[in-house]
């Protein structure tokens, strides 16, 4: 009988150590370190371009000046209809514009700063996302270069009704960037990438850098020449949680997105079954805590079937329907 007891206790052990840090997972939620990452909150509707002179919260110019945009601007500011072109906001009501390249001044590139929520952790890895549209309308080139850097130094730029004066951000030195020119000017493209960080940053600059030999440009109307490309930027993200970071779901529906859908058995072995009254899921992602995607089941008649190959451990678990993800669930698995 002893022999029983002992594998009787070390398995009630196991379990509940698997669910103490199941309720510890389930207690962490994808943090964004960028503060304002769709740009919704400013102190006015704008009237005019220039970011700065609107308020918008948390961000500031690094090197020259962005635009801000919102659906509450004018025919010159507004949404989807403004100075540069026609786009909806890839998340919420509002976005931002700089300018990327000038084939006549290179260094008037155009970026904008932030400080993150906390500064980064060195060794640990980060996870970096944002969304990018050409504007069109009064700029006929796409380039590449469009990126982001992490400092300790709060670059600044700013109009002081003469000349703009500061401390610019320079432009050589972008952590990740395009290499490819993004010429989609009906829809958003995302550019994302990851990085290992080697110093305690706190502030995050975005807008076009230098690129090796040269940045590279593409004509994407061909009967204007202005010898500039724009870019419209939507939902700026920087997370430890690739799955979070890299989500082509605007951040707007977090809310939606980031929903619990209760799966059992939990623990489970080798199969879970959806809840009876949760409709239009048609596959699943199973994503390790390290954030790696590592499975991939179809939904049957509200079953996922044949996960007993899986690790023991913990899943975060993202329900694919026919729109995208539409929920989450946090569930462990069992030898």
């Amino acid at each position: 009988m002893r022999p029983s007891n002992n594998k009787h206790s070390t398995m009630l052990c196991r379990v509940l150590l698997v669910l103490m840090n199941l309720l510890l997972f389930q207690g962490y939620e994808a943090q964004n370190l960028v503060p304002n990452g769709s740009f919704e909150e400013f102190e006015e509707c704008p009237s005019t371009l220039y970011a700065d002179a609107y308020g918008l919260s948390s961000w500031s110019s690094s090197r020259f000046s962005v635009d801000l945009y919102s659906a509450c601007g004018n025919q010159f500011t507004g949404i989807p209809s403004n100075s540069f072109g026609y786009q909806e906001a890839f998340s919420g009501d509002s976005y931002v514009g700089f300018g990327a390249f000038k084939l006549f001044n290179p260094e008037l590139k155009e970026h904008l700063l932030t400080e993150l929520i906390s500064p980064l952790t060195i060794g640990e890895t980060y996870y970096f996302s944002m969304w990018l549209s050409p504007g069109e309308a009064e700029r006929d080139l796409g380039t590449n270069g469009m990126g982001c850097m992490l400092t300790n130094i709060p670059y600044y730029h700013e109009f002081d009704g003469i000349q703009f004066v500061g401390n610019p951000s320079p432009l050589d030195r972008a952590m990740i960037s395009t290499t490819d020119i993004i010429t989609d000017t009906i829809g958003w493209t995302q550019m994302k990438g990851s990085f290992v960080a080697d110093s305690t940053y706190q502030y995050l600059i975005i807008g076009g850098f230098d690129v090796p030999g040269g940045n590279d440009t593409l004509h994407l109307r061909p009967n204007a020449f202005s010898g500039e490309a724009y870019y419209f930027l939507d939902d700026v993200r920087l997370s430890t949680d690739s799955v979070f970071a890299y989500s082509e779901n605007p951040s707007s529906l977090k809310e939606r997105v980031l929903s619990e859908f209760v799966l059992f058995p939990n623990p489970f072995i080798d199969e879970l079954m959806l809840p009876i009254a949760v409709e239009g899921i048609s596959a699943v992602e199973f994503y390790d805590i390290r954030g790696a995607r590592v499975h991939e089941a179809a939904v049957i008649h509200r079953r996922i079937q044949g996960l007993g190959h899986l690790e023991t451990g913990i899943y975060l678990l993202q329900l694919i329907g026919q729109e995208g993800t539409i929920g989450y669930s946090r569930v462990v698995k069992l030898e």
